[in-house]
């Protein structure tokens, strides 16, 4: 079977394109020919159809004062991208494919692809990595705020220019809010895409609450290659945090909570908008024990997390599936997570890790000190951690199949 794989980027960003990628290549080992359409981008992973790839659109000016006259130029791609159409229109009739999968395509390529598929009659399913089909910042989640925010599930985008969610910035948020009223008033997504697959029940809910019918929702949880992790039941006594530094992700809670273990080693492998204020804290408190790694990722990522204790995973938003929670167990190590969105799925507390309320720093504290009090807990817990994700993994590439098969393809 020719499978397309459609994703805004083509190179490993964040979970999302690690699955895609993942994906990717059991397919391909089954004998599958798969090929992709995202954005242009130096560092993509190679793909015999980049030249039908859209251009590069960057959205980096975070600043409150994201002008009008920037908006404009991509108003049009945002909201329903030509440009894209008519690309993906060439790559379907050279290419023929036999479905689309398709992962993140909101802003930089948007949905006018997914008619381009039902013209053809090629069935589309799409992964559920985010909440942008419910959620004009798709984080459910407010900065400026410091919490959770389900306002505009169930249709009421003007929220998110009432609260500024996209960039803090009124004109950003208007034009993030226009487009979903607009998707949802064209119905886009739901009259072209034959099956949403969530990799959380948790996400499953939110959309099933935000409109989208139940009827073409479908529960698969996230996997990798356990074969390609070489579990490490020994460590080099440091706890490990893989993300990206931003408020969400509850960085700034961890902090404080090694506060409270000043002889615990921390290494913290991500980088984001906070890195200064992270590097400031550290140094404003003498926290000597924490060091700051940068990104990282393939046999980096693996040699961080081998010599991990365990991993940190303090997210204090709506986590749906997070691929490095698969990523530690694969590698033999528990987890200590936050008990948010879908993450209490992946974790049996007490386990293959501990689960604490988010947000709450002495909880976590408590849960370090006793993952680390007693050299056993982790060893025990790496191997069920491992044993986990090897069942959960198992048979990821049939249940695939099978959804595939009933969103009309023929495998």
């Amino acid at each position: 079977m020719d499978i397309l794989q459609v994703n805004k980027f083509f190179r490993v960003v964040g979970g999302s394109e690690r699955y895609m990628f993942e994906c990717s290549r059991m397919l391909e080992e089954k004998g599958h020919t798969v090929f992709g359409f995202s954005m242009q981008h130096p560092e993509n992973v190679p793909s015999p159809t980049s030249d039908y790839f859209v251009r590069n659109i960057e959205y980096k000016n975070t600043s409150a004062a994201y002008k009008i006259s920037t908006l404009a130029s991509t108003v049009g791609k945002t909201v329903y991208s030509f440009e894209s159409k008519r690309k993906i229109e060439s790559l379907v009739l050279a290419r023929k494919p036999d479905l689309a999968h398709v992962h993140m395509i909101s802003h930089q390529i948007s949905p006018s692809i997914l008619p381009v598929f039902r013209k053809h009659g090629i069935p589309v399913v799409q992964t559920c990595h985010e909440y942008k089909l419910v959620c004009p910042n798709y984080k459910l989640y407010i900065e400026e705020e410091h919490k959770i925010c389900e306002r505009c599930i169930g249709g009421a985008y003007r929220n998110a220019v009432h609260h500024r969610c996209i960039k803090n910035s009124i004109p950003a948020s208007a034009l993030a809010a226009g487009a979903m009223y607009f998707h949802k008033a064209t119905q886009i997504y739901e009259r072209n895409i034959d099956l949403f697959i969530c990799p959380s029940a948790f996400m499953a809910g939110k959309l099933a609450q935000g409109g989208i019918p139940e009827s073409k929702i479908r529960h698969l949880p996230n996997f990798v290659d356990v074969n390609a992790y070489v579990p490490s039941y020994e460590n080099e006594g440091y706890v490990l945090f893989m993300g990206r530094l931003s408020e969400e992700k509850g960085i700034m809670t961890l902090l404080k909570a090694m506060r409270l273990n000043p002889s615990t080693k921390l290494v913290i492998a991500g980088e984001g908008p906070l890195h200064a204020e992270i590097e400031t804290y550290i140094e404003t408190h003498g926290m000597k024990q924490v060091s700051l790694a940068g990104h990282k990722d393939g046999d980096a990522l693996k040699s961080l997390l081998g010599g991990a204790a365990f991993l940190v995973l303090p997210s204090e938003w709506y986590e749906n599936s997070p691929m490095v929670i698969l990523e530690a167990f694969a590698s033999g190590k528990p987890v200590v997570a936050s008990s948010i969105g879908g993450i209490p799925e992946s974790i049996n507390d007490g386990k293959t890790g501990y689960l604490y309320d988010a947000g709450d720093e002495e909880a976590l504290a408590d849960c370090i000190d006793r993952m680390l009090k007693d050299s056993g807990t982790c060893l025990t817990m790496g191997r069920a951690a491992r044993a986990k994700v090897e069942e959960l993994c198992e048979g990821h590439y049939e249940k695939l199949m099978a959804l595939y098969r009933e969103a009309g393809a023929r495998c």
